[in-house]
């Protein structure tokens, strides 16, 4: 139903299908068709550039010409927007001016806990960011 989509979309972020006969797998080795999107990222033009996620699953994702129009106008003079479910690595920065991912792994080993110091600015910066690394328990 559309209830459903608009609710996964919501939580997990935009997703769109790969063309026809293209798939990777992801880290689990589950076979995957769809990928999570930068939705606000006008100028990606394939299918590795678009898909947000850990970088590490970059390189499976196929590098063809995207299909279709699956971008969202979001501009650089919208007001930012704090999102997560992506799965991020490395040191936490923003994606856009307007944009900031706060997930960056935590629920595995090596990622890090997020949140970022908001005090009404329209440009998101990197400073801002605070983290505390992911605590290990044997």
């Amino acid at each position: 139903t559309w209830q459903y989509e608009a609710i996964e979309t919501l939580l997990k972020g935009k997703e769109i299908p790969l063309k026809e006969g293209l798939s990777f797998e992801d880290k689990d080795g589950n076979v995957r068709h769809h990928i999570r999107i930068r939705w606000w990222d006008k100028t990606a033009n394939s299918y590795q550039k678009l898909f947000i996620g850990p970088e590490s699953a970059r390189t499976a994702i196929p590098d063809d010409d995207i299909e279709g129009d699956h971008l969202i106008e979001y501009g650089h003079d919208q007001p930012p927007c704090f999102l997560g479910h992506y799965w991020l690595e490395g040191k936490p920065e923003p994606l856009a001016s307007n944009i900031a991912c706060l997930d960056y792994s935590v629920a595995k080993r090596g990622g890090k806990l997020v949140a970022y110091r908001w005090d009404g600015e329209q440009t998101l910066s990197a400073n801002k960011f605070d983290w505390i690394d992911r605590i290990e328990h044997d």
